[in-house]
Order: C-alpha cells, then sequence, then structure tokens
C-alpha cells in the first residue's frame, strides 16, 4: 500500500515518492493520510499471504510424513527381507573332520583359529585327531569344507582334506546305531568313515580282511569293526581298497564326542 500525502493546509495532495524532502523544500509541513479502504485492503493482503503461507507449512509437513511413511515401509520390508532370510537360512552347528592330521604336523589351536578367520563361530576342538564343530550359515557341505581348506591353506601354508557333516546328522546317526544288525566279536572297535559323496560303484558288502569288516554303507558313511591285529592298522587298508582315499575315518567314542559339542 503506497501512502497518501497531504500539505497541513490541505493543498498538494498525492502519492510522493519522498513527500517530506518535496514539502520541506516548498516550506509547508506534511502530514501521512490513509484511508479505510487501504487499510482494508492491506488487511486482506495480509491475511492472504498469512493463509499462503500456513498452506505452505501443510504442503511441506505432508511431504515430510510421506518421506517418513516411505523411509518407515521401506525399513519394515528391508527387515521382512532379513527377517526371512535368516529363516531360510539358519545358523546351525557342524563337525570338520580333517584328514591326515596328528599332533606332529597340526596344533588344533592354530587349525581353530584358521576356522574363525574363515567367518565360522563358536569354534572348538576334539581330540588332536583333527576334529573341529563351528557354527555357520546353513550351507553345502562341500562349500563350507572348501572354505575350511582355503583358510588352512592361507594361514598354515597347508591345507587337510576336510569332510563336513552337521552335528543333528551325527547324533542321529548315534541314535540309529547301524551296529546292532550285527554279532561282532568281543573286544571289537567301531569306525565310522565319512566320504565325500556315495560311492559310484555299487558295494558288496560286508568285506572282511584279517579281522576286519566293512558291515554296511548308509548315505555317505560308511561302518566299520575290526579287532586288534599284529599286522597293524589292516582295517583303514580295507577301507582304503573299498572307498578310496577321499575320506575319513573316526572312532565311534570320538563320534560321541563330537556330536556332544
Amino acid at each position: 500500500m503506497r501512502p497518501v500525502w497531504q500539505a497541513c493546509d490541505g493543498s498538494a495532495v498525492g502519492q510522493l515518492t519522498d513527500p517530506l524532502l518535496q514539502f520541506q523544500e516548498s516550506g509547508t509541513r506534511a502530514r501521512l493520510v490513509v484511508r479505510a479502504e487501504d487499510v482494508a485492503r492491506c488487511a486482506r493482503e495480509i491475511a492472504k499471504e498469512e493463509a499462503g503461507r500456513e498452506k505452505q507449512v501443510r504442503v511441506e509437513k505432508g511431504r515430510c510424513e510421506k518421506v517418513r511413511g516411505a523411509q518407515a515401509r521401506r525399513e519394515k520390508a528391508r527387515s521382512a527381507r532379513r527377517a526371512g532370510a535368516q529363516e531360510v537360512n539358519p545358523t546351525r552347528r557342524y563337525a570338520a573332520f580333517l584328514r591326515g592330521v596328528t599332533p606332529m604336523n597340526a596344533k588344533m589351536p592354530e587349525v581353530k583359529k584358521c576356522f574363525e578367520r574363515a567367518g565360522f563361530t563358536d569354534v572348538s576342538t576334539v581330540l588332536s585327531s583333527g576334529n573341529v564343530v563351528f557354527n555357520a550359515r546353513a550351507s553345502f557341505e562341500e562349500s563350507l569344507a572348501r572354505k575350511a581348506e582355503a583358510a588352512m591353506q592361507k594361514h598354515l601354508g597347508r591345507a587337510f582334506p576336510t569332510i563336513v557333516r552337521p552335528i543333528d546328522a551325527l547324533r542321529a546317526i548315534l541314535d540309529s546305531d547301524p551296529y546292532s544288525s550285527f554279532r561282532l566279536p568281543p573286544g571289537a572297535k567301531r569306525v565310522v568313515t565319512f566320504l565325500r559323496a556315495p560311492p559310484k560303484a555299487k558295494l558288496t558288502l560286508p568285506v572282511e580282511l584279517d579281522g576286519a569288516r566293512i558291515l554296511c554303507l548308509k548315505g555317505s558313511e560308511g561302518f566299520s569293526a575290526y579287532v586288534r591285529n599284529p599286522r597293524g592298522p589292516v582295517f583303514m587298508t580295507l577301507i582304503e581298497k573299498t572307498f578310496g582315499t577321499e575320506v575319513t575315518t573316526r572312532t565311534w567314542e570320538t563320534l560321541e564326542k563330537v556330536a556332544a559339542k
């Protein structure tokens, strides 16, 4: 709103850019005259501006709420996907059986560190014959074995051939007791042989050699029994002759200790 200036004597009424200066030059005092319609118009403009600002605030608030809502929905979706992934791929307890480990060629604390560096958790070892128990995301047993072998190669400078089994599977073997169907001689030692995969060729079992017998094969596990022989571990010769060298063997008692971890 532009002001209207008027001289004290009532002359020179008009809208001036600098009225005081002009009236001072003419020797006339000036006063400000505000008309009612100008006040009303100014009030309407102010109200309009305030309404516009309030509308902009509501728009901005609505936009922020939409953004927050979208973020919340995305986070909820991500949480659902993570929860679903955990259900599909939960953590499981596994046992790794390393072939050829002895106290002379590997220290179990060092082997344990290799498994931890491979990303496995809650790692523990059983005896000194290459038995490692650990937690990992559910995966193919062969994949876990390769991961462990790679870690040993990197940190020990050598990799022991590794066969992995879920702890639940070992407990199922113990519960089933495959030896109950066979009559074993007094003092016979029971051993379990773990294969990477079931044999391709059909095997005729039982087979026997100098007091050692391979009794049966269930999946990728062979079950044998032997009595001590002056010729040494004849049972190992029989096992490798029957199943090959891509195997590792443990006593029944060792299996019980591993499954208890």
